[in-house]
């Protein structure tokens, strides 16, 4: 057995040489390719982070998009009830103001168009005012407050308020509908289904 401090420089540098040149290629090579692999690696783990929060904006848009039909039935009936001088929404139907509470969680943080997510909160918080005033309107045809003497007055102020509130909340669904749409359209050309 050879102890390596027995040996002679040329045996030393024997073997020197080609190991240094070994380390030193694999160095060169090894470093370079070990971090096109993690660049690789990065940018993979990127689009899939970005594949799963547009999921997840979708699947929020999904959430609120039939919601804000279903209101803009609703604000249409209740159009056509305030344009009548002794109409009144009878009943109350149960407008969806929840849904906001369910997708704000994700449209907020992942939502890119400014306007549309100002848009949208803007619309669930007048739709809920809205309600509240058609609930006072409705309080004047039926129950006490109808029995007030200047009930006749006060439902004719507050039909004239809900008027063109009921107006500006349908146009803004509308255009709120069409944007999400356009959003919704965006997000399936920018993350492809890969199933299909």
């Amino acid at each position: 057995m050879t102890c390596w401090w027995c040996l002679s420089a040329v045996e030393f540098f024997k073997g020197f040489w080609p190991n240094l040149f070994a380390t030193l290629g694999g160095a060169l090579i090894g470093v370079p390719a070990g971090l096109w692999v993690n660049r690789l690696a990065l940018r993979h783990a990127g689009r899939a982070e970005r594949e799963a929060k547009d999921e997840r904006l979708s699947h929020a848009l999904d959430v609120l998009a039939p919601a804000m039909q279903a209101n803009l039935d609703l604000i249409k009936q209740a159009q056509d009830a305030l344009s009548k001088d002794e109409a009144f929404v009878i009943g109350l139907p149960v407008y969806v103001v929840s849904a906001w509470d369910v997708a704000k969680a994700d449209v907020i943080p992942l939502l890119r168009n400014i306007q549309l997510k100002l848009g949208l909160g803007h619309h669930f918080e007048q739709l809920t005012l809205f309600v509240a005033h058609l609930e006072r309107h409705a309080g004047y045809f039926i129950g006490t407050p109808a029995e007030l003497r200047v009930a006749v007055e006060v439902r004719g102020h507050l039909r004239n308020q809900l008027r063109p509130f009921a107006d500006r909340l349908a146009d803004e669904v509308e255009k709120l509908l069409k944007d999400i749409a356009a959003t919704r359209t965006t997000l399936a050309v920018a993350t492809p289904n890969p199933a299909t």
